[in-house]
């Protein structure tokens, strides 16, 4: 008979062996091991997250959600075993903590970043776990929720289209009239042909445009103008004339200013009917005045182009324009020979001894009559004894 023993020995040994390693990975799953560290973060929604599912630290797997429960405020606490101690970790420049989708075909991880900003993350343990995080919606939920809102989109365009198809066939609004009403469709077609032509001419460099396009020379004159217009910005900029002054000077600014306030003033008055100007602008019986007078120039100016009085002559006959002229002359000649002494008027006017001797000879007679005067009384008492005799 075989002796088995060997055989015996060597399978207690072998499954020893598998048991052992099975109780060990079993242990090693467990964390027995491993520094543990048990946390609780509050979320307002977990998207399906459950049991056993992975926590994530900077996206490495760091621990185990143990439990998920609903608190009284309706808010969910997820407890987690970490593998690697969260209080061990400097938070001074913000973590954050959210349920994210682990897949494409599913599941969910409590995803810890660190490294998000003060203003936006949690900076101490404290304030890490006291806060209530959010569920991150994945790409798909997205992509989804885009597609739905695509849809309507889609849908309400469809009812445009279709209102649009309704209005051709009966005719209302604008492209009901083009396709139903031969009068706008052909004013359209003109439109059209006309839009050729302008394109055509463009394209041949007729009119302003098209020798805008195709004539360097009016290319040039146009950077030439350009560059004129760009050296006056820059004189009146930098320079020291009237625009200059009005851009920059606040004084005559202000100055101009008071000028439009006083004219602002005068066309006020005027309105209101105050002043010379104003009255001509307000009175009615001054407007009625100023046009018949007006009307009695025109008259005057007529009567003198058409008439055959002294100005019409004046006027027109060069017979009488001659002999004024003469007459004219004639007086500047007098004129002249009396400045210059000649003839009684001259010496009246130069010599002063004639005018001495006039003085004298008014005086003389001025005399005479005063001596007549004074001797009046005498005169008519020697008249009167004479009488008598």
């Amino acid at each position: 008979m075989r002796d088995h023993t060997r055989e015996y020995i060597v399978g207690v040994v072998f499954f020893s062996l598998m048991g052992a390693l099975a109780v060990l990975t079993l242990v090693l799953g467990a964390d027995v091991f491993r520094a543990s560290e048990e946390v609780t973060f509050r979320f307002n929604d977990v998207a399906g997250l459950k049991e056993g599912d992975d926590v994530w630290l900077n996206g490495l797997p760091a621990g185990t959600v143990k439990a998920v429960e609903i608190l009284p405020d309706g808010t969910l606490a997820a407890t987690a075993r970490m593998r690697h101690a969260l209080s061990d970790l400097s938070l001074d420049s913000g973590a954050t903590v959210s349920v994210k989708s682990k897949s494409a075909l599913g599941g969910s991880i409590v995803s810890v970043e660190t490294g998000k900003g003060a203003e936006k993350g949690a900076t101490d343990m404290k304030d890490l776990l006291s806060r209530t995080w959010k569920a991150k919606r994945d790409a798909f939920e997205a992509i989804g929720d885009e597609v739905g809102g695509v849809g309507e989109k889609v849908t309400g365009t469809l009812e445009e289209v279709r209102e649009l198809a309704r209005e051709a066939r009966t005719g209302e609004g604008l492209l009901g009239r083009l396709i139903r009403d031969p009068k706008i469709a052909s004013d359209f077609e003109q439109a059209l042909a006309n839009l050729r032509r302008a394109t055509e001419d463009l394209a041949e460099g007729r009119g302003t445009l098209g020798k805008l396009l195709k004539e360097d020379g009016l290319h040039e004159d146009l950077k030439a103008a350009v560059a004129d217009i760009r050296a006056f910005t820059r004189e009146v900029n930098d320079g020291n004339g009237l625009l200059h002054r009005l851009a920059y000077d606040g004084k005559l600014a202000d100055d101009l200013g008071g000028a439009v306030a006083d004219l602002r003033g005068i066309t006020a008055d005027l309105r209101a009917g105050k002043g010379t100007l104003g009255q001509l602008f307000a009175d009615d019986a001054l407007y009625r005045d100023l046009r018949s007078a007006a009307s009695d120039i025109s008259a005057f100016t007529r009567e003198v182009n058409q008439g055959d009085g002294l100005l019409h002559r004046l006027a027109y006959d060069e017979q009488l324009a001659a002999d004024l002229q003469g007459t004219v002359a004639d007086l500047r000649g007098m004129f002249g020979d009396i400045r210059a002494g000649k003839g009684s008027l001259g010496k009246l006017m130069s010599d002063d001894t004639l005018y001495y001797d006039v003085r004298d000879a008014v005086r003389s007679v001025q005399r005479s009559f005063e001596e007549a005067r004074e001797n009046a009384p005498v005169l008519t008492f020697a008249g009167f004894l004479f009488r008598t005799f």
